[in-house]
């Protein structure tokens, strides 16, 4: 029988002078503001997430990036952030598409 594996992979994107962790309080606010996530039951025998998504291109007031560095993709199995990937910015501008499959432990 298949355990299932319940799962939250979320997203952040970061320019490229908060490439760097641990962030700093203001830094840490603003990944909270530009992440998002999504909920998914993983199968226990193939325990993969293939996550896709557009890069951002705007920032939250709605100026255009100019710096983006990476998005990162987390995971969390209910203990906390684990890093799954960090994915090089396809241009400073943002705006590229993603696909990137990610395993679930």
């Amino acid at each position: 029988m298949n355990s299932i594996i319940q799962a939250i992979v979320g997203l952040a994107a970061l320019s490229s002078s908060l490439a760097a962790e641990p962030f700093t309080p203001a830094q840490k606010g603003a990944l909270d503001v530009c992440a998002t996530s999504g909920k998914f039951l993983v199968k226990k025998s193939k325990p993969t997430v293939t996550v896709t998504y557009t890069e951002p291109s705007t920032t939250v007031d709605d100026k255009p990036l100019t710096a983006l560095g990476k998005t990162v993709i987390y995971y969390d199995l209910g203990e906390g952030l684990i890093r799954a990937k960090e994915v090089p910015a396809s241009k400073p501008t943002g705006g590229g598409e993603v696909s990137e499959t990610i395993a679930i432990p």
